[in-house]
């Protein structure tokens, strides 16, 4: 599947305790697991805040509702 780079409308919300991505999470960077209607599955793996700083983190799988995401870069096939 594709590798992309998805600019959220809103951070991702995290907890302080047990967090599954970075405080201030508003771009999030992975590979594709699959597209539905209603939204995408992928592997996270880089995760930025909203000015483009690199945020620490580990892979995690996520789904993001279409509502979540603004727009999206497809970079091609994963890295």
């Amino acid at each position: 599947m594709d590798r992309v780079r998805v600019f959220l409308r809103t951070s991702l919300f995290t907890s302080r305790k047990n967090a599954h991505v970075p405080s201030g999470t508003s771009i999030v960077e992975g590979n594709v697991v699959e597209m539905g209607n209603g939204g995408l599955h992928l592997t996270a793996d880089r995760f930025m805040n909203d000015v483009g700083d690199f945020l620490e983190g580990e892979a995690v799988e996520l789904f993001l509702p279409l509502a979540k995401i603004d727009n999206m870069l497809v970079a091609g096939d994963k890295k």
